[in-house]
């Protein structure tokens, strides 16, 4: 059996007063990937353009404690900014992360080529 990389997306809504839960949106996302890596890296502060990966088709970022931009294709393309989670289904693109903090970040991804 082949291995099958799913990425799941749900936007949750809690009300702590009333203990309700309220389900928005819940997507996922599947393929068989070629390959793919899962890890942490710790990108240092004040680091513009660091290649995560490189000809991927699916990308997934997270950073806990703190915010990076990322740039889709090349380190000349528009940057998206401020951000905590970043999911990429598409096209085979290179990933550059930027850390405009004074702090390190740690950043969790998820990359698969399929």
């Amino acid at each position: 059996m082949a291995e099958v990389l799913k990425t799941q997306i749900s936007v949750v809504l809690t009300n702590t007063e009333t203990n309700i839960t309220e389900r928005f949106d819940d997507n996922m996302i599947s393929h068989e990937p070629k390959t793919h890596a899962t890890g942490k890296i710790t990108i240092p502060a004040n680091t513009l353009d660091y290649p995560i990966a490189v000809a991927m088709n699916m990308m997934h970022l997270f950073c806990k404690d703190g915010e990076f931009a990322v740039k889709i294709g090349n380190t000349t393309d528009v940057e998206h900014v401020q951000m905590r989670m970043f999911t990429y289904d598409g096209e085979l693109k290179d990933f550059f992360i930027s850390n405009k903090s004074t702090d390190d970040i740690v950043v969790e991804y998820t990359y698969a080529k399929y």
